[in-house]
């Protein structure tokens, strides 16, 4: 097909996204980490990722059309697909094995005497007051479904309304940049959160949940994910990155999102006082270092992408 040829000519985020990867399975390969249950989301799992890494790795012609116009916009949207789903590989290739092999404890009390330098006690504690179940269906809501847009209702907008091809490129490599250090924190800082670790001490139940609740945490959550707060850094990443050019109305809406999202994770009791911290430093961090790069050095759609 003379429309489609390989190229290892990636953008940065893609080179990240696939040395992630590449990495993980290998180190859990090695631990003997890998989870092959149930089989049928294994499957699924990793027929997805190939599609998505050799997306990458295709250059369509420009004014392709059909299959090679389909993998152009593939290949356009897979790191904003592929970014979350590196939390589901820290599971299927045995991250938490990987912890156990390099010998790195939790580091709970770390973050524990830290929130109790910083405000005399894990702040989810100072929150218990604040408790109810209409502010929980609240909390819920930002926590699963204003998060879900920003990872992908967000990213779908700026590409397919060409609002600003900009904005788009930007908050791609901003988003997959922060996930690859939250994962990164996740193995070397492993800290399993407020709730996991004294969930006990609560004098109130939050419930809610929408029915999602204990699917997410018991069936669906990475054991060591709290340090840096992902939930934090990943919302305030994207108001960040697109401040500037964007209208009043989005600052706005962006903001209270952002605010929102962030307070939703300690609420919960998901975190420590000292991972929203860091969460917010990691956003700050990698939005500056994504504004160094000049417009001419952001990523570009692929041929035949305009």
């Amino acid at each position: 097909m003379k429309s489609l040829s390989f190229s290892f000519d990636l953008h940065l985020e893609e080179r990240i996204i696939i040395a992630f990867y590449f990495v993980l399975a290998t180190a859990g390969l090695v631990v003997g980490g890998w989870n092959f249950t149930p089989f049928a989301q294994t499957v699924l799992f990793h027929g997805v990722v190939l599609v998505l890494i050799a997306s990458m790795m295709l250059a369509p012609s420009p004014g392709s059309v059909g299959l090679a116009s389909a993998l152009r916009h593939i290949r356009n949207c897979a790191p904003f697909i592929l970014g979350p789903m590196g939390y589901e590989a820290l599971k299927r290739y045995g991250a938490d094995e990987l912890i156990t092999a390099l010998g790195i404890p939790p580091r709970d009390e770390l973050m524990l005497a830290a929130d109790r330098a910083l405000f005399g006690q894990a702040l989810p504690f100072h929150l218990e007051g604040l408790v109810s179940p209409w502010f929980s269906g609240v909390m819920w809501f930002f926590y699963i479904f204003i998060y879900a847009s920003v990872l992908f209702a967000l990213p779908a907008f700026l590409y397919f309304f060409r609002v600003d091809d900009r904005m788009f490129y930007r908050l791609r490599r901003g988003l997959v940049i922060t996930f690859a250090g939250g994962y990164l924190c996740y193995l070397l800082v492993p800290v399993a959160g407020p709730l996991a670790t004294m969930g006990d001490h609560f004098g109130t139940s939050i419930g809610g949940g929408f029915g999602l609740s204990s699917f997410l945490v018991d069936s669906q959550r990475f054991k060591w994910d709290c340090f840096p707060s992902l939930h934090t850094a990943i919302p305030w990443v994207a108001a960040l990155s697109l401040f500037r050019p964007s209208p009043n109305w989005f600052k706005v809406v962006a903001l209270v999102c952002a605010v929102m999202i962030t307070f939703s994770t300690v609420y919960l009791r998901f975190h420590y006082g000292v991972d929203l911290i860091c969460g917010v430093l990691w956003a700050v961090a990698v939005v500056l270092l994504t504004g160094r790069f000049s417009d001419e050095l952001l990523p570009r759609p692929t041929p035949g992408s305009s």
